[in-house]
């Protein structure tokens, strides 16, 4: 049976709802290793819904820090020869699955709405309603911000579909776009919109 790393993220002196529902799925496609970070976390971690956990507690990981918390899911995992992470899709686990699979060398599937031993169903869409000065007490700086925003793209294939309403964005949202490999066409007329649809062909209309 193959062994699955449960990310848990505590909140207050419990751990977070999402997370113990990922345990539940975790626990029918494995062995499960559950992990959890932070400072001072060790009671609130002992209430992660998994048969076996790791703590990895110390001062300099009371607050998210890509860099520490993919180095020690990565030794987690290769500690444990496990095969799969599962992450609950909150703010950090958008931030540190995909960093965590680069680490790996694994790929990486984002947004998944479900999950078992047979595989995984994923969304076909992805939407960016707004984007304002917002959150920057997490993310820093308004940059930092959008390039968040945009990873929710980074998961999508052919024929997926994209949504953005702020066409003020448009020139920020073609270049991120191109520089995630697309080929951009542009326009801010439904007409225009149609004769490049017959033209171009595209995989993904925004």
């Amino acid at each position: 049976m193959s062994t699955v790393v449960l990310v848990g993220e505590v909140d207050g002196d419990g751990i977070k709802d999402v997370s113990q529902q990922v345990a539940g799925v975790a626990a029918g496609m494995g062995d499960v290793v559950g992990l959890v970070m932070g400072k001072a976390i060790s009671e609130a971690a002992m209430k992660l819904a998994s048969g076996k956990i790791v703590i990895a507690e110390d001062d300099t990981l009371e607050h998210y820090d890509p860099v520490k918390y993919t180095s020690i899911v990565s030794q987690v995992v290769e500690q444990n020869n496990a095969t799969r992470v599962l992450i609950g899709a909150t703010t950090m686990g958008k931030d540190l699955g995909p960093r965590v699979a680069a680490e790996l060398g694994w790929s990486y599937l984002g947004d998944c709405l479900e999950a078992t031993s047979e595989g995984f169903v994923r969304p076909n869409y992805a939407a960016i309603l707004n984007i304002t000065n917002d959150h920057l007490d997490w993310h820093g700086t308004n940059k930092n911000y959008i390039n968040s925003k945009f990873k929710i793209f980074s998961n999508q294939i052919k024929k997926d579909i994209a949504f953005i309403d702020d066409i003020k964005f448009l020139d920020v949202i073609s270049r991120k776009l191109n520089n995630m490999g697309f080929s951009v066409a542009t326009t801010n007329s439904g007409v225009n919109a149609l004769s490049k649809i017959k033209k171009f062909k595209p995989d993904l209309i925004i």
